[in-house]
């Protein structure tokens, strides 16, 4: 009796696993084949059961018998539930049982090809949902402007300075969320690529792709969120490294393009910027915190400072920017905006998300 079974439990395992190859395979020529393959495995695993069990000649026929007859079973059972699933399938092109069995090739491609352009269709959905979210939290952050012109409130920004809301600056509010929803967009653009070349390329180029990075950076700060032409050096962006006690020039971007120019250093200790915006963690503006501006002797005409503040040697950040301005009266509320904003949260989490997969310390410190 329980020798029988095994031949059971073999045809049906047989004939379900066949079954749903069956459907698995597109062409009548893998079907065919994965049926004959099918058999004689089961064939073969049945021979070697009876060997095995020591199953006599007289009986082996019947175990045979049940064998194939728990197969057929199976794939009658297991056609009719694969069947039955893929007509109650919403696709465009529904399923027939006559179009199963006779292995109907273009109706197979077009429900596998549908099944392909749903799931990419959900994909593009799902990520314009999150832009949406975030063009939604935008607005809100301009529906509070608006609250407050209305109400004559100022904005505060670190070190309790205020800034009035003007007509003026609330006409350009939706030009500013729209620059700032376009750079976050490529950022994060911007940063996938990144993690996706640093995961096949060799570890010793990943200096230069960080450079890139940061440049990519700049060039977008220029071209997105100032809206200055590619060959114009009305902003700047730059990054410095803390190098041998030191903050030392790491790269200059003007417009969208590398620059031959020369920073000064600052020393790790000195009354800066960079210092005290790592101390309040928050991006600083230069006109509004004066006295710890390093070095007044610039022909930019107002700067902002960013550290980074996740990124540590010494008790100092490892890494910190600066967005320079040489028109003060055309971008100045803007870099309000983007102070009041908080920027450097929006930067920051992007290049975490760069530091957790290449050591940016280990990476730029040689």
């Amino acid at each position: 009796m329980v020798t029988y079974l095994i031949f059971i439990v073999i045809g049906i395992l047989y004939g379900g696993f066949g079954t749903l190859l069956f459907f698995r395979f597109d062409k009548k020529w893998k079907q065919i084949t994965t049926g004959i393959t099918c058999f004689l495995t089961s064939t073969g695993t049945g021979f070697a059961a009876s060997s095995y069990f020591q199953i006599s000649v007289k009986n082996r026929p019947a175990c045979f018998l049940l064998m194939q007859i728990a197969a057929i079973a199976s794939v009658c059972c297991a056609f009719a539930m694969l069947a039955k699933l893929l007509q109650s399938d919403d696709s465009k092109y529904p399923m027939r049982k006559l179009d199963i069995i006779l292995g109907y090739d273009k109706c197979l491609e077009q429900y596998y090809e549908q099944r392909k352009q749903q799931a990419s269709a959900f994909c593009v959905e799902e990520e314009r949902k999150e832009l949406s979210l975030r063009e939604d939290r935008l607005r809100t952050k301009e529906d509070l402007f608006r609250e407050q012109i209305e109400g004559g409130i100022s904005i505060q920004l670190p070190q309790n300075q205020n800034i009035a809301i003007t007509k003026h600056f609330l006409g350009k509010l939706p030009v500013y969320i729209d620059h700032l929803y376009a750079f976050r967009s490529n950022i994060n653009d911007l940063t996938e690529q990144l993690l996706q070349d640093i995961g096949q390329t060799d570890p010793d180029r990943n200096a230069e792709l960080l450079k890139g990075y940061f440049a990519g950076i700049g060039m977008y700060v220029s071209n997105d969120l100032f809206g200055i032409p590619e060959n114009s050096n009305e902003v700047r962006t730059h990054f410095r490294i803390y190098k041998d006690g030191r903050y030392t020039q790491y790269t200059i971007i003007e417009g969208s393009k590398m620059s031959a120019a020369k920073i000064h250093d600052i020393p790790g200790n000195a009354n800066s910027l960079i210092k005290l915006s790592f101390e309040l963690r928050t991006s600083l503006i230069a006109s509004l915190n004066s006295e710890y501006v390093y070095n007044v002797n610039t022909p930019w005409e107002d700067f902002m400072t960013i550290t980074y503040y996740d990124i540590v040697v010494d008790g100092n950040p490892f890494l910190s920017m600066g967005i320079s301005i040489k028109n003060r009266e055309q971008f100045f509320d803007l870099l309000s905006f983007l102070n009041w904003y908080k920027i450097e949260t929006c930067l920051q989490n992007y290049i975490n998300r760069v530091n957790s997969v290449c050591d940016i310390v280990k990476t730029l410190g040689k």
